[in-house]
């Protein structure tokens, strides 16, 4: 058994959001709708620059495509403050059968994860979808640990 702690930061919980959303269709679609837009925009404002309205929706364009940048990061702050079950310590052990997540509100046993998400920065454990753990590499003690806690996670229940 494996046993991590640490406590979240907004700069976690912003760095997953951001992972997860890069990861995810349903993002890019809209992305080439708001390109697509941006594009007409730019040829409206070359037709007729002092046409207001143009450049009233490139600039939203603009925040729209800058979105990890722009409003991610209003959302991460407004949403970091309302989870309780991520403040404060929180202790995750990993078995080869269970995860363990604890924290001072709560409590989850996972037994099956739907899919993983391992980057330079954080390892995301997804239990549904879009729902996930957060589990920073800083929380490691040293490169083993989380070498021997990646390799667990390979091979854990996953589909």
């Amino acid at each position: 058994m494996i046993e991590i702690c640490g406590e979240y930061t907004k700069d976690d919980y912003l760095l997953a959001n951001r992972t997860t959303l890069k990861k995810t269709n349903a993002f890019l679609i809209p992305m080439i709708a708001w390109v697509s837009l941006t594009i007409i925009m730019i040829l409206g404002i070359l037709r007729t620059p002092f046409d207001l309205i143009h450049w009233m929706f490139f600039i939203i364009c603009l925040v729209y495509l800058n979105y990890s940048s722009t409003i991610l990061p209003i959302m991460v702050n407004k949403y970091f403050k309302e989870q309780k079950q991520i403040h404060g310590k929180v202790t995750i052990n990993f078995d080869s059968d269970k995860i363990l997540s604890r924290s001072p509100v709560d409590e989850h046993i996972l037994k099956w994860l739907h899919h993983i998400t391992i980057t330079e920065k954080m390892i995301l454990l997804y239990n549904t979808p879009k729902t996930f753990i957060m589990v920073p590499r800083g929380w490691f003690g040293n490169t083993e640990q989380y070498e021997a806690t990646v390799l667990l996670l390979k091979n854990f229940p996953a589909g």
